[in-house]
């Protein structure tokens, strides 16, 4: 894992310290009890992306037409599913889909999960909420990330897709293009980052 890797690690490990310290504290007043986030967070470099996640927010590559899940969700159905134990499409009716096997906050220290990819160009990158694709299929978001013609307009077409679909939870999509002829330099990503977000 490279150094960057490492801090962005490292950034989310105190960010779940700093949660937990807080409930701590309060003693369960204000509704601070129990609580916990989700957080999935992306760093670029010269020619590759560093991915860190905990919880059941996910990162997705859209590249030559097929959309891929980066991250595994940290989650009881999502083991359930990795062991065999139930299918994908039971895990999405389950009751339990909610329940997180790991999350910031709820312990002091977390397991962040890392992983690196090298940058294509032409590359999309999808980070979202479990609002977003827990009303959009697969297939759906890579439909709608394939008819987008920037990266704006691809974020607010998922959100309002999800809407449509029920709306259920609170909806964040970023999608960020990799175009660095465009862009001139990785340094630049501003450029492409582009976020949509419905507080339903």
């Amino acid at each position: 894992m490279s150094d960057v890797s490492n801090r962005l690690a490292s950034a989310i490990r105190l960010a779940n310290q700093v949660i937990f310290q807080a409930a701590q504290d309060s003693g369960g007043k204000d509704g601070k009890g129990g609580m916990g986030a989700t957080i999935v967070a992306a760093r670029f470099l010269e020619d590759r992306v560093c991915i860190a996640h905990v919880g059941d927010s996910r990162a997705y590559l859209f590249r030559d037409e097929q959309l891929n899940q980066l991250t595994e969700d940290h989650s009881f159905v999502a083991e359930q599913v990795r062991r065999g134990i139930i299918t994908l499409e039971q895990a999405g009716r389950s009751r339990m889909q909610n329940v997180l096997t790991r999350a910031l906050g709820v312990e002091q220290n977390v397991d962040v999960e890392v992983t690196e990819e090298l940058l294509r160009e032409g590359d999309t990158y999808l980070i979202c909420s479990d609002g977003l694709f827990r009303e959009l299929s697969e297939p759906q978001i890579a439909g709608i990330l394939l008819e987008a013609t920037g990266a704006q307009e691809a974020a607010d077409s998922l959100v309002e897709h999800a809407n449509h679909a029920g709306g259920g939870d609170n909806i964040t999509a970023i999608v960020l293009r990799y175009a660095p002829k465009a862009a001139g330099a990785i340094g630049k990503i501003g450029r492409w980052f582009k976020a949509s977000e419905d507080a339903s």
